[in-house]
């Protein structure tokens, strides 16, 4: 749950802070915690359950937590720039003017929250190790 919880976290800011900037708009609770953002908060929670179920219990270092979590969403935000790339393209629409801030924006973000997510996996990981070898 804490790591779905991080993951779930991070994404929802992110759209906060993408509206914010691009948009100038804050988006309410309404906005955050209905339909859509329901969507938003599961596809960024899968992030850290994908990266801890692809390290757990190896050994790896933080070093690879931290890279891993980088590819994982950067994967994820691939696509959904493909969605919208693709949506556009089907109903002959280009991109607007704003385009690459919004892409640079988004990137930058989710290699942000990538780096959470790595420093929370690994932490997770350790801890559950260590109450497996010391029976907690």
């Amino acid at each position: 749950m804490w790591l779905s919880g991080i993951g779930a976290g991070s994404a929802l800011l992110g759209v906060w802070i993408f509206s914010l900037v691009l948009f100038d708009t804050r988006l309410g609770v309404n906005d955050l915690f209905g339909g859509p953002g329901f969507y938003t908060a599961l596809a960024g929670a899968s992030g850290p359950c994908i990266l801890w179920l692809a390290g757990r219990a190896q050994g790896h270092d933080l070093a690879w937590f931290l890279l891993t979590a980088a590819k994982i969403g950067l994967v994820m935000i691939v696509i959904v720039m493909s969605f919208f790339v693709v949506s556009m393209l089907m109903f002959g629409l280009g991109p607007g003017p704003g385009a690459p801030l919004a892409a640079a924006l988004a990137i930058g973000f989710t290699l942000v929250a990538s780096m959470l997510w790595g420093i929370a996996t690994w932490l997770a990981d350790r801890w559950i190790a260590r109450a497996r070898v010391h029976g907690e």
